[in-house]
């Protein structure tokens, strides 16, 4: 009796692990603390870019979180080591924190002091020839009715696409 037990629950036991093998083990990402310290000084020192584009993944989990976590990074890039993309990274960052918006078309609601920010900083990429901040301001200058200026950011969105 207590082999022909033992012998079943040994059967019950091979029969549920073959079972388990069928299963996709899902991975998950986890950043401990000291990867993001090293993240951040890697960009305040080196101004690495994948380190930047790392933690702003890190920053910004899950997607339409309303943080600006990334921004005080994001200053650095553009400003110490010339990288475009991170002042449309301020803007969107400026944007998304105080207007709880993803919409560009926000900037013209925004107080003086922030439109001037995020207005500069796509300025200055679009005239870095960054293609993304070009299209925010051609929306932006649109949704104020600012025909000559769509027309001439038009253009100029023509010349880096083709």
């Amino acid at each position: 009796m207590m082999k022909l037990t033992f012998g079943l629950l040994c059967m019950i036991f091979l029969f549920s692990c073959s079972k388990k093998e069928n299963k996709k083990i899902v991975e998950i990402e986890y950043y401990s603390e000291p990867d993001t310290i090293q993240l951040q000084k890697n960009i305040t020192e080196k101004g690495d870019i994948e380190s930047f584009l790392t933690l702003m993944r890190i920053y910004e989990t899950p997607e339409d979180t309303l943080t600006s976590k990334i921004l005080k990074y994001s200053f650095i890039m553009a400003d110490k080591y010339n990288y475009s993309k991170a002042n449309y990274l301020i803007a969107r960052s400026i944007i998304r924190k105080e207007m709880h918006t993803n919409n560009y078309i926000e900037i013209k609601n925004l107080d003086e002091k922030n439109k001037i920010i995020v207005l500069e900083r796509l300025n200055k990429c679009s005239n870095q020839n960054t293609i993304v901040c070009t299209e925010v301001l051609i929306d932006y200058n649109k949704s104020i009715d600012n025909i000559s200026e769509v027309k001439k950011l038009e253009e100029k969105l023509d010349s880096l696409i083709n």
